[in-house]
C-alpha cells in the first residue's frame, strides 16, 4: 500500500524512520504507519508530534483511558462519561473551516457528550503551520 502524503511510501519505509522516536506503549495506537500524516521533524526528540502520540497513544491504549479522560473533562467542566474515543492527527474529512489547506488537529477526544481537540506543543518555536 502506497501513500501519496509521504511520496507513495509504504509503511515498511515510513515505520523505521518514525517508530523510534515513538514511546513503546503508544506503538499500537498508530495502526497505520503509512496512514497518519507525519510531520518533517516527527523523527526528532523534540517533536510535538511525536509528544502528542508518546502521551495520548499511551493513554488510548491503556485500560484507565476513560477513568483519566472523565478527570480531564471535570477538570475542564465538562459532563463526563465515556466510552472516549482517541483520534490522532484527525483532519476534517468535510473541511468544516473551509481552510485552503486543511491541517490535521493533533489529538481529538471525543465522547457521547464531548468532542475536545488538542494541539500539542514542545518546541517549535513559530507554531508549526496552524
Amino acid at each position: 500500500m502506497s501513500n501519496a502524503k509521504h511520496g507513495h511510501r509504504t509503511a515498511a519505509e515510513i515505520e523505521p524512520l518514525f517508530r523510534p522516536n515513538i514511546f513503546p506503549a503508544a506503538w499500537p495506537a498508530v495502526q497505520d504507519w503509512d496512514e497518519l500524516t507525519w510531520h518533517p521533524g516527527a523523527s526528532s526528540p523534540r517533536s510535538s508530534q511525536a509528544l502528542a502520540i508518546d502521551v495520548f497513544g499511551t493513554l488510548r491504549q491503556s485500560p484507565a483511558c476513560d477513568v483519566v479522560l472523565d478527570a480531564v473533562a471535570v477538570e475542564l467542566g465538562l459532563p463526563p462519561g465515556g466510552p472516549w474515543q482517541v483520534e490522532l492527527e484527525w483532519c476534517d474529512p468535510l473541511n468544516s473551516l473551509n481552510e485552503s489547506q486543511p491541517s490535521p488537529i493533533d489529538v481529538v477526544l471525543s465522547s457521547p457528550r464531548v468532542l475536545l481537540c488538542v494541539e500539542c506543543k514542545f518546541h517549535e518555536q513559530d507554531g508549526g503551520i496552524c
